[in-house]
């Protein structure tokens, strides 16, 4: 039986550097553990699209940005 997993994008903040990195896991928050502890000083937090309809339709939505949830590690 094959295993679902999820993508997500994950920004990393430590200080004045910020980045992204994408990462497969079982679930969102497997996928935050898995960052935090790549990166234990870093402030993860989930990549989300600004416009979610164009997000879950596979087109990119005119104008769209991202908002990132800071969530602990």
């Amino acid at each position: 039986m094959e295993q679902k997993m999820v993508r997500i994008s994950v920004r990393v903040r430590n200080g004045a550097a910020s980045f992204r990195v994408g990462i497969r896991a079982r679930s969102i928050g497997e996928a935050l553990a898995l960052a935090g502890r790549s990166y234990p000083r870093g402030e993860v937090g989930v990549v989300f699209p600004a416009e979610l309809r164009g997000y879950l339709d596979g087109k990119p939505a005119a104008g769209a940005t991202e908002r990132t949830l800071a969530m602990a590690a």
